[in-house]
């Protein structure tokens, strides 16, 4: 594949035949896929970049009964019961708090039985590394 100088977009196909799902706490394994992409020029290798990802899916049923409408969460199809809590960040200062906290934190929902932890929409973003940790079901 030719690129070519300033900004380059490459989109890739590819297929995972029989994925394994990704399911919150309590319903199966958190399972992650670890993809990477590799820059070369000339064969040879300049940078590369791996990330995870689960494939899963999640809908928010709505539907109209006999009492009024239902509101829940379908993960992977499965009808799920949201067990969690309003997540507010350990510090104003983001840097200040150590991985090692963040997984104190989620284990601490996970012992509690929690599938779900509802992040504070703030002004502060919390670190991707919160997210990676909830995201591998530290069971």
């Amino acid at each position: 594949m030719q690129l070519t100088s300033g900004l380059n977009q490459v989109q890739v196909e590819f297929e995972i035949n029989n994925p394994e799902l990704w399911w919150t706490n309590g319903l199966g394994e958190a399972h992650l896929y670890k993809i990477t992409s590799h820059l070369k020029i000339a064969n040879v290798s300049c940078d590369e970049k791996s990330t995870n990802f689960g494939i899963r899916t999640i809908k928010v049923v709505r539907k109209k009964d006999e009492t009024g409408t239902s509101f829940y969460f379908e993960l992977n199809g499965v009808p799920v019961f949201a067990k969690g809590v309003n997540y507010i960040p350990n510090d104003n200062f983001l840097p200040r708090v150590s991985k090692k906290r963040y997984k104190e934190v989620i284990q601490s929902a996970v012992d509690a039985n929690l599938n779900m932890l509802r992040v504070w929409g703030g002004e502060e973003f919390t670190r991707t590394i919160f997210f990676m940790i909830c995201a591998i079901n530290m069971e």
